[in-house]
């Protein structure tokens, strides 16, 4: 996440990623997932800008079948950027799998 100024400064830059472990199974078929998350890396934010952010799971999902589930994730990312005059809102949401799949949603 990349924020510049009017003059094209960057002045917000967030590095995060996200983190599964996958392909745990029930020795029966099924497949599941521990350990989601969004970890922070870099981040930077200039003199007169915030930034916050914050992760959630949203949701738990069988993408299987009841005999063989494979465990589905939705985690969303939840960040904001503020100066005196702006607050501007914004979320990332993801879908992850426990074949390992990963897919940003927006």
């Amino acid at each position: 996440v990349t924020y510049k100024n009017l003059y094209g400064i960057e002045v917000i830059r967030f590095e995060f990623s996200v983190m599964m472990q996958y392909g745990g199974t029930d020795g029966k078929g099924g497949k599941y997932l521990t350990g989601i998350s969004v970890f922070p890396g870099n981040i930077y934010a200039a003199w007169g800008w915030n930034f916050n952010a914050s992760s959630a799971l949203i949701g738990i999902t069988n993408k299987g079948t009841a005999a063989a589930p494979v465990a589905g994730a939705t985690l969303e990312l939840s960040y904001d950027v503020a100066t005196p005059m702006n607050v501007d809102k914004n979320k990332i949401r993801f879908h992850v799998d426990a074949n390992g799949n990963m897919k940003k949603l927006n």
